[in-house]
């Protein structure tokens, strides 16, 4: 989450910055295109029209009120009708750590799991069984992912 009053004092690096939280929460291998990111920041920063929200590169920017909150784009994981395909469930190996959507490490101890995405979230699915992701163990890759981009790992 960003608070718009203190994005507006970062000038210099506001451009990096959003195009590193952007990739990391993303889960993307490939952040957007810099241009794209430049033209973001300055509509966020735009006094003509006050910033409500957008996505890029796989996140959407919603704002509430002085803050900006960034989650994963949900068109990104159901599809859209742009073509681009929803994300296909992924097996989770018994006892083996399976990265989901680039974003949550998942651990399941019981054979026969899946994660899926319905109903707008993540889920652990078993044939009609549906549990919650947090039956996975999830480990939410976030700060690894910026460490990383920053070269700091």
């Amino acid at each position: 989450m960003l608070t718009l009053a203190a994005w507006d004092r970062l000038d210099i690096v506001s451009e990096r910055a959003l195009w590193l939280l952007i990739t990391a929460a993303s889960g993307a291998e490939i952040g957007p295109h810099p241009a794209k990111v430049r033209i973001l920041d300055t509509f966020m920063r735009g006094q003509r029209r006050p910033f409500k929200g957008v996505t890029l590169g796989g996140v959407a920017l919603t704002a509430r009120g002085g803050t900006i909150v960034m989650s994963r784009d949900k068109g990104a994981l159901r599809g859209r009708a742009d073509g681009a395909k929803p994300i296909p469930p992924l097996p989770l190996a018994p006892n083996q750590e399976t990265i989901w959507d680039g974003r949550v490490a998942l651990t399941m101890a019981r054979p026969g799991w899946s994660v899926v995405f319905e109903a707008g979230s993540p889920r652990l699915a078993r044939g009609e069984d549906r549990a919650e992701l947090a039956a996975a163990s999830p480990r939410w890759l976030l700060q690894e992912r910026l460490s990383h981009l920053l070269e700091c790992d």
